[in-house]
């Protein structure tokens, strides 16, 4: 893990057209989840949101499309600007 958060990998960022999706490897919340077998990202998505919210001064969307914890390879998320 880098420093404990995982590695992060912007897939897709689209600034104009308020879009983004990033992939987070080694995700400590799903690794300790593993066997839940449903989204367990809570944090990562309110910082997510938060961070891009900052950023751009609008209301973000953010959903969780993979997860580790569902036997996924990664956590990807979806990131919507409005």
């Amino acid at each position: 893990m880098t420093l404990g958060w995982g590695v992060i990998e912007g897939v897709n960022v689209d600034v104009e057209g308020g879009y983004a999706k990033l992939r987070i490897y080694q995700n400590f919340e799903c690794e300790l989840g593993k066997d839940k077998g449903k989204s367990q990202s809570q944090f990562y998505r309110g910082a997510i949101a938060g961070i891009f919210a900052h950023f751009f001064g609008k209301d973000v969307k953010v959903e969780e499309t993979k997860c580790i914890a569902k036997g996924d390879p990664y956590c990807e998320f979806e990131i919507k600007i409005s």
